[in-house]
């Protein structure tokens, strides 16, 4: 089986991971002319491309000998780019020897819409996937999500109802796969960050696609035949519900209050009533990520148990059921 070369078009990659990972490849040819000359001109300073490569090892950690992957770094150190910097890479990686291509970007921007069907068109016709992030702006049925929404690109939105190991497929619809979106904590330079989104959702995608390919031992699929494939694989839910409220038992009840006195403890200003009833955001209580951490540090102390924040998402720790649930298993 030959190896499937990804791109991953984002923030760049941190170097460290690049040294410990024999199969990210840097290719100067691919870069912008402001970090083609040197691979620590790639450095992730805000760890969004990062993720997006690990959250596809992670996927394909036994394939890593069968996958390449390629960083290239359109966001400038402060998270900043342009639809005229990522056509100029696609145009690129239409003289490079690449299987998939992904994106976790679009615009709502119309004026470079002729440029984007023209390249992409072009990387389709060489036998390339794309593969993008819907916007979190615009309808999936319009054409504001470019270029998701394009006829020569596979387009993902993001769902946090779904596991990692599901996603459905939409055959009629622009954006045609959803995959999970709910975010994890992640360390990065000493920073706390969170990865979610319909980025992480489109980095699944990628993997799982890789594998299909692998798998299937797939020469130049066309996107209508990995269309079809994953729609053997497609489940049916209903992605408007994401969590319903159980009845807690007397067990659950002690729980939640050794729970309800840490957030007090740590300051944090929310009632029993809100941590059941209130479904703002499905039954959540509020916190940025340094409290979160410090949340989970204090969970642990209390029930003498060990809750890896990289095992499950925020949105799992920060719904009350679902944390009880974690906390019981352990």
């Amino acid at each position: 089986m030959r190896k499937i070369k990804i791109a991953v078009i984002d923030t760049g990659c941190s170097i460290e991971l690049m040294e410990n990972m024999r199969n990210i490849l840097f290719d100067k040819d691919l870069q912008l002319s402001a970090y083609e000359s040197s691979l620590n001109l790639l450095e992730d300073y805000i760890g969004h491309g990062t993720m997006c490569i690990k959250n596809i090892m992670n996927i394909l950690k036994n394939y890593e000998n069968l996958v390449d992957i390629y960083p290239i770094k359109i966001f400038d150190n402060t998270g900043v780019t342009s639809s005229k910097r990522l056509i100029e890479v696609l145009y690129k990686l239409t003289k490079k020897d690449i299987d998939i291509i992904n994106i976790s970007l679009s615009t709502t921007e119309q004026s470079m819409k002729d440029e984007f069907i023209e390249v992409c068109s072009l990387l389709e016709r060489q036998g390339k996937l794309i593969i993008v992030s819907k916007t979190l702006k615009g309808d999936d049925n319009s054409l504001l999500s470019i270029p998701a929404t394009l006829e020569s690109t596979i387009g993902v939105d993001g769902c946090k109802c779904l596991s990692d190991d599901e996603f459905i497929v939409r055959k009629d619809n622009k954006i045609e796969l959803v995959f999970n979106s709910k975010k994890y904590i992640y360390i990065l330079k000493n920073s706390i960050n969170d990865f979610g989104l319909n980025s992480r959702a489109t980095s699944l995608a990628t993997a799982y696609i890789t594998k299909l390919i692998i798998d299937k031992n797939l020469n130049l699929p066309t996107k209508e035949l990995i269309i079809d494939e994953l729609h053997k694989y497609s489940i049916v839910k209903n992605i408007k519900k994401h969590y319903v409220r159980k009845k807690l038992k007397n067990t659950d009840l002690v729980i939640l209050m050794s729970i309800f006195n840490i957030l007090k403890k740590m300051d944090i200003n929310v009632t029993v009533y809100e941590l059941i009833y209130e479904e703002k955001l499905f039954s959540v209580f509020y916190y940025d990520n340094i409290e979160l951490l410090n949340l989970i540090k204090k969970v642990n102390h209390e029930f003498q148990i060990k809750i890896y924040l990289n095992k499950y998402s925020t949105e799992e720790i920060c719904n009350i059921f679902h944390l009880i649930d974690i906390i019981k298993k352990l």
